[in-house]
């Protein structure tokens, strides 16, 4: 069996990575270090801003990093 790994984002495009991956935990965790974060501004309900920390995946095979997720699938 292979697995294969796909990030997603509100803000762009799903993409399934071209490499494959011998077991699920293997995808997981290239995914896991394809992770980064980074600390903004953001507004509450009431309009006050504060600093939050956001978290987003770097795809290496399109050099794209605004993904928020990713999901793991065996291919068939």
């Amino acid at each position: 069996m292979k697995y294969e790994i796909t990030f997603y984002s509100d803000y762009a495009d799903d993409y399934t990575l071209e490499q494959k991956f011998e077991s699920d935990l293997e995808a997981k965790t290239f995914a896991d270090e394809c992770m980064y974060d980074f600390t903004d501004i953001a507004i509450d309900e009431d309009g006050n801003d504060y600093y939050k920390t956001f978290y987003r995946y770097f795809n290496p095979e399109n050099k794209e990093n605004n993904y928020t997720g990713y999901f793991v699938q065996e291919v068939k």
